[in-house]
């Protein structure tokens, strides 16, 4: 084992290292003044520096710098051009592509730049770059940055007015090979969208995928198209404006999905996109990611996809709510997945076993239950699951005298408590369907 010594040593290290890498604030406030060039004078909070061909964002309290982003790599020659730019952009620019919003050149080696279709006043402008500013302290303060391609609206002349972002050198995404690095990209997505913040077109519902913001680079996945910044809640309560909001929430799921669709156990694909939308019918304006046990059984009834390091913290975090439970408790023999499941569904349970395993198949099939309205859909589930690997998980006797003996489980029975649970609730329901 290493010695606390030892950590604290290259703790040091890292950050003295990481230190002489990025230079300090008081050399960037000391660069030259960009701020007019994307900000109005007006505003305190943030301002706009080059230094050593690179562009920072700097934030202030009371006129003291405090902390910084970088934006983009700037050549200090390229800027005698920027006059005569626009004119001839066409001509003397490398296209990188184009989209709703405008097209997209090559303006150095390291940066990129769109120019704008639509007029707007400079305001419009000032406004999205204030945005998109708070957005790249938000995406710095949670260590996500790198896989969000940000700019700023350069508006010093308003008749030519364009966005500045770095230029990204993309290598072709192969989803076997580059997983670990997709993975990773929809965590941070994840992370983006639990805070308030999606992407504008890359996912918005469960229909509407554009793969093509999505790029690869040797490192990493990262997204594109983003000169509007990310869309947030802006307090509006209409219909359209609530379904952005679940949407938005989960717009990482339907990425992950999209790439990595569920399939059968002879591979075939399912569509995912249908358990979601009926849920979301049924649970109006909330999203999957604020109902992770709702997710975990999609993922464990096949239906979805996960990241393998979501699923392991999802079953990670219902052991530790379970552990609290004072029925909770090892067994001399606890059951596993191993013996009952097929290789694809020992992967979805995977880190399960003993009572924790048993409590989350019971958990699941009631609020599976939850949704079925008429006593036909209970009987059809009722069959299904008596004859299914889970039960068999439940009838495995995990103390010695139960399983010498072959006495029925406490789990086999509690089966049977929550069907006829569910019988009584359409019977008693008063629109019940026989």
């Amino acid at each position: 084992m290493y010695s606390d010594f030892f950590f604290t040593i290259m703790l040091k290290y890292s950050t003295n290292m990481l230190e002489l890498a990025m230079p300090k604030i008081n050399k960037i406030v000391n660069g030259t003044d960009l701020t007019p060039h994307y900000l109005s004078e007006p505003n305190k909070e943030f301002k706009i520096y080059r230094y050593n061909n690179e562009v920072y964002a700097v934030r202030f309290e009371n006129d003291e710098p405090m902390d910084y982003v970088l934006m983009w790599k700037s050549h200090k020659s390229e800027h005698t051009q920027n006059s005569e730019m626009i004119k001839n952009t066409e001509e003397d620019y490398k296209e990188l592509g184009k989209g709703e919003q405008g097209t997209v050149y090559e303006k150095t080696e390291d940066k990129a730049m769109k120019v704008s279709r639509g007029r707007h006043p400079r305001e419009f402008y000032e406004e999205i770059n204030l945005h998109i500013i708070e957005q790249q302290f938000f995406l710095k303060y949670h260590g996500i940055q790198e896989h969000f391609v940000l700019g700023l609206w350069n508006i010093k002349n308003e008749e030519n007015v364009y966005f500045y972002m770095p230029k990204i050198n993309a290598i072709p995404i192969n989803k076997k090979i580059d997983q670990p690095k997709i993975e990773e990209f929809v965590l941070a997505l994840k992370e983006l969208n639990d805070a308030g913040y999606w992407h504008p077109d890359l996912a918005n519902n469960p229909y509407h995928i554009s793969p093509q913001n999505l790029i690869a680079t040797e490192e990493m996945v990262k997204t594109i198209d983003l000169d509007g910044g990310f869309r947030y809640d802006k307090g509006r309560v209409d219909e359209l404006s609530r379904k952005s909001l679940v949407y938005g929430k989960d717009q990482w799921l339907y990425v992950y999905n999209f790439i990595y669709p569920p399939t059968d156990e002879e591979d075939h694909r399912i569509d995912w996109r249908v358990p979601i939308e009926k849920w979301y019918e049924n649970n109006r304006d909330e999203s999957l990611s604020d109902n992770p046990h709702t997710l975990l059984r999609f993922y464990h009834e096949g239906l979805i996809s996960l990241p393998k390091k979501l699923a392991h913290d999802l079953h990670e975090t219902i052991l530790e709510e379970l552990s609290q439970d004072k029925k909770f408790k090892k067994h001399s023999h606890e059951v596993g997945v191993n013996r009952f499941f097929s290789p694809k569904k020992q992967e979805i349970y995977e880190g399960l076993k003993g009572d924790g395993l048993k409590k989350v198949i019971l958990k699941e099939l009631r609020d599976s239950l939850a949704e079925i309205r008429t006593m036909e859909q209970l009987e059809e589930k009722k069959l299904e699951f008596l004859a299914s690997p889970e039960m068999q998980i439940l009838a495995e006797g995990q103390d010695k005298t139960t399983k010498a003996l072959n006495l029925k489980t406490s789990s086999r029975k509690k089966v049977m408590v929550i069907f006829k649970e569910a019988e009584e609730r359409i019977l008693n329901s008063p629109n019940v369907s026989i």
